[in-house]
Parts: C-alpha cells; sequence; structure tokens
C-alpha cells in the first residue's frame, strides 16, 4: 500500500492516488504546503494567422509558450471580447470554435482548435473561403494562464 499523507517539519504533502508521497515530485502531488497560493500566471491576446492553401483555403498551425514547463496542465481561461462584454470560449482542456458567415453557395467555413499541454498552447485551425474575393477569417482570442497550486 502507498503512502500517500506526509505531514513533518517541512509541511504537509498528498499524492496522488496509488503514487508513494514519499518519493514522487511534484507532479505526483495533489497537494503541498510548499505551493502559494491559486494565482494568475499569465495572460494574452493571440491573433489567428492563415497560410494559405490551394484555391480558396487557409490553415493556421501555431502555439503560444508558457516560458516554464508545468507538472501538470494549468487552469486557462480562453475568451474573446465583444461588444457585450467578455465571451467565454474554453476551459483548462482548450476550446474548438468553428463556424459559418452564412453568405455565398456554399457558405465560408472556419474552425479554430486550442489545446492546452504543460509547456503552452497548440493552437491549429482552417478556412476554406468558397468564394473567391471574401477575406479570411479575423479571429483574435484571449487567455489567461493560472497557477493551479490548491
Amino acid at each position: 500500500m502507498t503512502g500517500r499523507v506526509l505531514l513533518n517539519a517541512s509541511g504537509l504533502k498528498v499524492s496522488k492516488p496509488g503514487v508513494e508521497v514519499t518519493t514522487t515530485g511534484p507532479g505526483g502531488l495533489q497537494f503541498s504546503s510548499d505551493w502559494s497560493a491559486f494565482g494568475e500566471y499569465s495572460s494574452g491576446s493571440y491573433g489567428v494567422g492563415w497560410t494559405p492553401g490551394s484555391g480558396e483555403t487557409g490553415r493556421h498551425d501555431g502555439s503560444i509558450s508558457f516560458g516554464k514547463t508545468f507538472a501538470t496542465k494549468p487552469a486557462v481561461w480562453f475568451y474573446l471580447q465583444s461588444s457585450g462584454g467578455l465571451v467565454p470560449i474554453g476551459n483548462a482542456a482548450g476550446f474548438s470554435l468553428s463556424g459559418s458567415d452564412g453568405t455565398g453557395t456554399p457558405p465560408r467555413t472556419f474552425g479554430v482548435i486550442a489545446q492546452v499541454t504543460t509547456t503552452g498552447i497548440i493552437v491549429t485551425g482552417y478556412y476554406d473561403k468558397k468564394t473567391s474575393g471574401w477575406p479570411a477569417p479575423s479571429i483574435t482570442f484571449n487567455y489567461r494562464v493560472f497557477e493551479y497550486n490548491i
């Protein structure tokens, strides 16, 4: 049986189920009194820039670096700015945003996917304008990264 709780002069540590608390590193812990309080680590905005494909299509492949490696995926809040305020579009795992503007025959479509990792956010996307002369969609999202130290 694994020991999951350690209380000594250095503080309190609780390991993840099945992980020995006396031998694990920070990634194997659910709680450590060494950790600071939950707080914002970084924030910013990200504009999706398109690489034209064949015909009226395009792709996006990019990333946002956290500048460090977290022991586990950090909590991230994704949102768009609108005239009505902030519109949440995703959480710690990431988001998938897709749509159509309803114009053209058939209508233009787009999609953007963001995936959170321990080192950053991977962003991919596509668009299909269907008809020439239409601009590629302009998509900028905002994000806030939190240190998940319970």
